[in-house]
């Protein structure tokens, strides 16, 4: 019987089991990077929700507050004579220079647009529309310069100072000196300064707010003067500031005068706001 060729032997080099671990170990781990690789690619291409902080506050309402009608007092700072006013189509009547309208108090307005329609003579000088907040209270001055008639509308804060405080506040409307800077000093007897104001001039509570703020002062009794680096140009004396009152000291001037007189003839209208 012939013989073949002898078999050859497939396991001539035995198997490293160490090896086979290894690639075992390996393979296991290319299949779970590519599983990583598969959800990372699914998520990224997946639109995310934005995440919504978490707010542990809890944010009350209240539907028990009441808004308050504004309410407004007329003043007429000018000499020309007595002006009409007519407040959201009311007419309020004539208002003469240092005797503003209420004079013990405030008219009420609406909350928004208040409609201002000002008379001289019987013509319409002024008719503006003017917004008033809700829990305020204003001064709204009528002023001529020139031939221009104009509002200035000025917000008051009519919280009361306290027993044995009053507040005041200084506003300039000197139409024919306004070019001329002054100062304003309250002093109580036998005291230095109480409340001094530097280079004040016309309207300047127009452009700095903090002049339509109204400081506080020991009640008692107190000489205002007005004075610049030459002279001084007008005072009153004994000017008593009761408890618990709130006042504005109004400068004006005669519309008659030139501006190099009327700096020597400043008149002080003191006014209870409230």
């Amino acid at each position: 019987m012939a013989v073949g060729p002898p078999k050859q032997n497939l396991y001539k080099y035995p198997v490293n089991k160490h090896l086979m671990q290894l690639l075992m170990k390996t393979y296991r781990i290319l299949i779970f990077l590519l599983l990583v690789c598969i959800s990372t690619y699914h998520v990224a291409c997946t639109k995310i929700a934005p995440i919504t902080p978490t707010d542990t506050t809890t944010t009350t309402i209240d539907t028990t507050a009441t808004l308050v009608k504004p309410t407004v007092k007329f003043f007429n700072v000018m000499d020309y004579g007595n002006i009409a006013v007519t407040f959201n189509k009311v007419n309020l009547g004539e208002v003469a220079l240092y005797y503003p309208y209420p004079a013990n108090s405030y008219t009420n307005g609406i909350i928004g647009t208040n409609n201002i329609v000002v008379k001289f003579g019987g013509e319409t000088k002024i008719d503006v529309n003017v917004d008033l907040l809700a829990n305020k209270s204003y001064s709204i001055f009528v002023y001529r310069v020139g031939y221009d008639w104009k509002l200035s509308v000025v917000t008051d804060d009519l919280t009361l100072p306290g027993t044995g405080k009053a507040k005041v506040r200084v506003l300039d409307f000197r139409t024919q000196a306004y070019f001329d800077y002054v100062k304003v000093k309250f002093s109580s007897l036998g005291s230095v300064d109480t409340l001094r104001y530097n280079n004040r001039n016309f309207l300047d509570h127009a452009s700095y707010d903090t002049y339509t703020k109204f400081n506080t002062l020991p009640s008692g009794s107190y000489n205002m003067v007005i004075f610049n680096d030459t002279a001084n140009l007008a005072n009153r004396t004994s000017l008593q500031l009761s408890s618990n009152k709130i006042y504005s000291m109004i400068m004006v001037t005669k519309a008659s005068l030139e501006s190099k007189d009327a700096i020597y003839q400043i008149n002080i209208d003191w006014k209870v706001n409230k």
